[in-house]
């Protein structure tokens, strides 16, 4: 019997610790049925057996081992080439898909607060029974894509478990002072209050982006100089430059946990995060912009590390290590 033509192709990149691709993947399939899926998850050389834990678990994933690490861009390259549907949807494996229904989203998101599993076995009927009657979250954001031609890309408004919104959900894009500001007087890292409303923004996050993939192909994907950090925004320029719009969706909405793959190694990762925010702007404000923001945003962390190092002790090694990468990189 031919198997239906996928709706959806999802690619995600499973990291440490892999209990969170399979409760990723679990909200994946219990609340998105209503779609067929086309799912692949690569293991990022974790070692740690759980590339088999997932084959057992989801034998309908297609499921790729690698040998040696690649960065989050390079990553969803490969998984995008292998797409079977006309969307590819980049999923972070630290997520969970929440129901439409506000009860239902409300009673989950206070489960995973408390550590709780988000649902129980008797209540799996339940939930995948609501998307049989209504559309589930994914098909929700497919519908902007269907509808509207000039969209290229989609995005839920990303939560914290308490279901505090995430403000990298959708943004303007970045200025050399608004870069800079953070670094002086960094945000919180939960934003409180309503969400942007629904509809055309400039940057969507790459957590949780579903693209048209036209527009993923006419870009050539993400661009693979991008280590970890800033992808989402580079991609998102440079789809607004070719026309494409941005679309966000806050009615449809995610737990992203963050920072699950980063904060083993913050110092390195924030070191990272300079050099990706300074290939942004060669690539998209000049060499002037960029030679500016480097050395403003390195001036601000050496600063800020070296003093901790009177302060805190602990760390000693990786802060100095941080410190001689940023006034090393050219």
């Amino acid at each position: 019997m031919t198997q239906p033509s996928p709706d959806v192709t999802v690619g995600i990149i499973n990291h440490n610790p892999h209990r969170l691709t399979v409760g990723c993947l679990e909200s994946l399939f219990l609340l998105n049925n209503d779609l067929a899926l086309d799912v692949i998850v690569v293991d990022n050389a974790t070692g740690d057996g759980s590339a088999d834990e997932i084959a057992a678990c989801f034998p309908q994933v297609r499921l790729i081992r690698q040998a040696e690490p690649r960065g989050f861009a390079a990553n969803h390259n490969a998984l995008a080439a292998l797409a079977r549907a006309p969307a590819y949807l980049a999923l972070n494996d630290d997520t969970v898909w929440l129901p439409c229904d506000p009860a239902w989203a409300t009673k989950i998101r206070s489960r995973l607060v408390h550590g709780e599993p988000p649902w129980r076995s008797d209540e799996q009927t339940t939930l995948a029974a609501l998307t049989r009657s209504t559309p589930g979250p994914i098909a929700r954001l497919l519908y902007r894509l269907h509808t509207d031609e000039s969209v290229g890309a989609v995005a839920p408004l990303l939560v914290w478990p308490d279901g505090c919104p995430q403000d990298v959900s959708a943004r303007p894009f970045p200025t050399l002072w608004s870069d800079l500001r953070r670094y002086l007087a960094p945000d919180p890292r939960r934003v409180r209050g309503s969400p942007l409303p629904a509809g055309p923004v400039a940057i969507l996050s790459g957590c949780a982006l579903l693209v048209r993939r036209t527009a993923w192909e006419q870009l050539g994907g993400l661009d693979e100089r991008f280590l970890m950090f800033g992808e989402d925004v580079d991609f998102c320029r440079r789809l607004a430059l070719a026309g494409w719009r941005r679309w966000f969706e806050p009615q449809v909405t995610i737990v992203h946990y963050g920072s699950q793959s980063t904060d083993s190694e913050p110092f390195r990762w924030a070191v990272e995060a300079v050099r990706s925010r300074t290939r942004y702007y060669q690539r998209h404000a000049g060499r002037l912009t960029a030679a500016l923001f480097y050395k403003a945003a390195t001036a601000i962390l050496v600063v800020r590390w070296a003093l901790a190092l009177q302060f805190e002790p602990n760390c000693r090694t990786e802060r100095l290590a941080a410190i001689r990468e940023l006034l090393g990189w050219q």
